[in-house]
């Protein structure tokens, strides 16, 4: 997940810092791996989730 922060948080620094405009296709672009990275990691961190509540469902006393 901090990968994901660090490469938006670089993403959001070269926009401020780019003197030169952007044109609308990019910033799609940009907006559409930034989406894919973020379900991305959202869905393998509930898979890991999922996996612990399992492991301790498991292991509790009944």
């Amino acid at each position: 997940m901090n990968i994901v922060i660090t490469v938006l948080r670089e993403i959001l620094r070269e926009i401020y810092i780019s003197e030169n405009g952007q044109s609308l296709a990019e910033y799609a672009l940009i907006l559409m791996l930034v989406t894919i990275a973020v379900v991305f990691s959202v869905s393998s961190l509930g898979d890991s989730v999922v996996g612990l509540l399992n492991r301790v469902v498991s292991i509790w006393p009944t």
